[in-house]
């Protein structure tokens, strides 16, 4: 994921601490990610990725406070329609 977010390097081995990764370990991967990076940065310009779409979809958003059954209930509701063929 750095590549595509063009992180700065500081970010991602504050990550890998956090993750508990040496620093050792750390320093190796940060001098194949630096080696490596502009290969991978061409090969995800090439590649695309894009979540699918859904067209169509009615959908509505209702604040429940209480029902019949309960008097404080404090929730979202989501309602969705989807299209039928």
């Amino acid at each position: 994921e750095t590549p595509t977010w063009d992180l700065a390097w500081a970010d991602v081995r504050n990550a890998l601490e956090d993750s508990g990764v040496p620093a050792g370990r750390a320093s190796l991967i940060e001098k194949v990610y630096e080696e490596k990076l502009p290969a991978l940065r061409r090969l995800l310009g090439r590649t695309r990725f894009s979540l699918p779409q859904l067209v169509g979809v009615q959908w509505r958003l209702d604040y429940v406070v209480k029902t019949k059954h309960a008097d404080h209930v404090n929730e979202p509701f989501f309602l969705l329609r989807y299209p039928t063929p």
